[in-house]
């Protein structure tokens, strides 16, 4: 483990150093496969994709979940072409819900283009659902966390109709779930980010400030910039009312920050503090 660890940390693109991952990746302890083909993802080299492959279909899944987020990190610097169709791949013979949210999450982060991107949406929404319904929130996770980073990789360019319709949902994950149920609220609060990132109406934010967790309402609160005025006030008064103090903190920089510093916005802001 430690020869491992040492490896991982010099970032050897040869000799003794990468001998010794490739070695870690036959061995017979699931932790020390795990830890040494994240390590060889780690070093970012997309020639040592066909290394990291084989272990996305590892009997374990802790090393199937290394291995998925391996192939995404082996290509980061470029293309992820290469990485598509064995990330598809693996989506197609996984059941681990584990190991299904680290696919997805992996998928999102790929640069692709269009027809690629295209391929990418369309498994991100379809691995957002479960043989019941929605995915179960460990899965929903990796797959809300896919498409952030999928729309982040857009830069601006139109998202899937079919795309943006399921974000919308999400962003209902499992809102009538018990109190404390941080998963289902880890969930919406990545949807609500992603989704509020384009074309947010006051109305779709308004319902998110009335969220009943305050990470979602958070990630609501750092949108209100994006609404014109008058909604932006009103919202932002919403806001400041707030139980969180972190959302009632956004409120004051994205809501009365935002507006133009006239006097009585000046004095919005002082009475507020």
């Amino acid at each position: 483990f430690l020869q491992l660890v040492a490896a991982e940390d010099a970032r050897p693109a040869g000799g003794p150093g990468l001998e010794t991952l490739l070695r870690g990746t036959a061995s017979p302890s699931p932790t020390l496969r795990a830890v040494a083909v994240r390590a060889l993802g780690r070093i970012e080299n997309p020639d040592l994709i066909e290394r990291i492959a084989p272990l996305l279909v590892d009997d374990e899944p802790v090393v199937r979940r290394s291995a998925a987020d391996a192939v995404a990190q082996a290509v980061h610097r470029g293309s992820g072409t290469p990485a598509l169709p064995l990330l598809l791949d693996a989506v197609g013979g996984e059941h681990d819900a584990g190991v299904l949210g680290s696919l997805a999450r992996s998928l999102g982060r790929l640069r692709l283009g269009p027809d690629e991107r295209t391929a990418v949406a369309r498994a991100l929404v379809a691995l957002s659902r479960g043989p019941e319904g929605d995915a179960p929130p460990y899965q929903m996770e990796g797959v809300a966390l896919g498409m952030a980073s999928f729309v982040q990789r857009l830069r601006g360019a139109p998202r899937p109709a079919f795309f943006q319709v399921r974000m919308k949902e999400m962003t209902r994950y499992g809102v009538g779930a018990p109190a404390g149920d941080v998963g289902a609220a880890r969930v919406r609060e990545l949807a609500v980010a992603a989704y509020g990132s384009e074309g947010l109406t006051a109305e779709e934010l308004g319902a998110f400030l009335s969220d009943p967790a305050a990470e979602v309402r958070w990630a609501a609160a750092a949108r209100l910039a994006s609404i014109p005025d008058p909604f932006r006030r009103s919202l932002a008064d919403v806001a400041l009312a707030d139980p969180s103090p972190r959302v009632r903190l956004e409120a004051v920089r994205r809501g009365l920050g935002a507006a133009p510093l006239t006097a009585e916005a000046c004095a919005r802001l002082l009475s507020t503090a």
